[in-house]
């Protein structure tokens, strides 16, 4: 019997969307074994772990990532990569607790940089006001940025018109 892998990204699409983050974990590990779809199935095991880590708004990530093209879903996973992470690192039930505290400090270093990100992202998706408050959590923590400044006060300035 053939796996049919389009019927079970759909389920763990349908589930991830569901909040049945569970259920969709276990379709994207099945997911993990295509080679069309093993993309997918990393990224959506990132954000379930995510969003059961607390950070909730891995589900309008992955909702971006599902509508970017292949280029672009390719370098979203790079950037998971060059700051290693992985999915093993997020799922809380398999790493013990020191691992668990290292980790979360060295996001939480890079917590600036997700924000830049998140802004950015929602930027694209056309959500101006969630894209501020990103901007302006990043800028709360760097200041002096004056490339940060500039692209606040232009969102801002674009937002009012």
């Amino acid at each position: 019997m053939a796996i049919e892998y389009e019927t079970i990204l759909e389920k763990a699409i349908e589930s991830f969307f569901s909040d049945k983050y569970q259920l969709a974990k276990n379709y994207f590990a099945l997911l993990s074994s295509s080679s069309k779809f093993a993309h997918i199935a990393y990224f959506g095991i990132v954000c379930v772990d995510s969003i059961n880590s607390g950070y909730v708004e891995a589900k309008d990530l992955f909702k971006y990532f599902l509508l970017s093209d292949y280029n672009s879903q390719k370098n979203m996973i790079e950037y998971f990569f060059d700051h290693e992470i992985s999915y093993e690192e997020f799922s809380i039930d398999e790493i013990d607790y020191n691992n668990q505290t290292v980790m979360l400090e060295s996001i939480e270093a890079d917590s600036t940089y997700s924000d830049i990100m998140l802004g950015e992202i929602f930027e694209k998706m056309g959500d101006t006001q969630k894209a501020l408050d990103y901007l302006t959590k990043a800028l709360q923590k760097r200041p002096f940025d004056s490339l940060l400044h500039k692209k606040v006060s232009n969102l801002g300035k674009n937002s009012k018109q």
